[in-house]
Parts: structure tokens; C-alpha cells; sequence
């Protein structure tokens, strides 16, 4: 089962780089971004599946690893935020997918003490994503 669902993250990996491909060749994106995002994506969903497919994970409560692959898939979009903010909406966006499946498999602590874990690099992600698009300032609350 941990394996499987390591799968479907891979083919949604596999989908935002397809996704970001059409932004380049619309113009809006260079070549290395999808190129970039998709090594990421593989060293990542590599990792996971090494980690998940030992017994490592049959000696914790949470074998699916949840906690660890959402900080993980977090940073991954915050960073190709500040790296493309042209299509930024499209990292936050995937941001808001890995929050809800991972709320779906945290307690209500892990959850809790995962927002706020994150909550100092929303401002200067979104903050530069903002500031780059040139849509004005922004104050976010914090």
C-alpha cells in the first residue's frame, strides 16, 4: 500500500512536469525549470521509495511516512516558487493538494505543528512571488 501511494505522488510529479513543459513552450518559463523540477521530483520519489519499500517504516505509527514527505514536497514547491515566480500559483496551488492529503493522515498535534513549522517561509515565498509578478505589495498577516 506505502508503495503504491509513492506511486501516484511520482505520476503527479510526472503531471506538474508536463504541466510546467506547457508553460515553457507558451513562452512564460525557461527550459530549466520543468527540467529542474523533474530531477528534484525524482530524487525525491527515489528516496521514498527506498525508504518505504525497507521495514523502517513497519516500526512507526505512521508507515506511510506523512510527516516526513510533507516537509519534504513543502520546501520542493516553496523553493521552485522563488525559482519561477511567473507561474507561482501553480507551486502554491500544488502546496494547498500536499497540505490536504497530508491533514488526511496527520492527527490533529502533527497537523497543527506542521502549519506552523512552515509558516515563517510563507511571507518570503509568497512575498517574492508577489513582488516579481508585479502585482503590487502585499502585506500578509504573521
Amino acid at each position: 500500500m506505502r508503495l503504491r501511494m509513492q506511486r501516484l505522488i511520482s505520476a503527479s510529479y510526472g503531471l506538474d512536469v508536463l504541466l510546467l513543459l506547457l508553460f515553457q513552450f507558451a513562452g512564460t518559463i525557461p527550459l530549466r525549470v520543468p527540467v529542474a523540477y523533474g530531477c528534484v521530483a525524482i530524487v525525491v520519489c527515489s528516496s521514498f521509495f527506498l525508504v518505504l519499500g525497507s521495514t523502517w517504516p513497519d516500526r512507526r505509527r505512521d508507515q506511510n511516512l506523512t510527516g516526513f514527505q510533507m516537509p519534504v514536497a513543502a520546501a520542493v514547491q516553496l523553493a521552485f516558487v522563488l525559482l519561477a515566480p511567473q507561474v507561482g500559483f501553480v507551486f502554491l496551488t500544488i502546496l494547498f493538494i500536499v497540505f490536504a492529503f497530508a491533514a488526511l493522515r496527520l492527527d490533529v498535534k502533527e497537523a497543527t505543528f506542521a502549519g506552523l513549522r512552515w509558516r515563517p517561509a510563507w511571507p518570503r515565498s509568497c512575498g517574492r512571488w508577489v513582488q516579481n509578478t508585479g502585482r503590487g505589495r502585499v502585506i500578509l498577516a504573521g
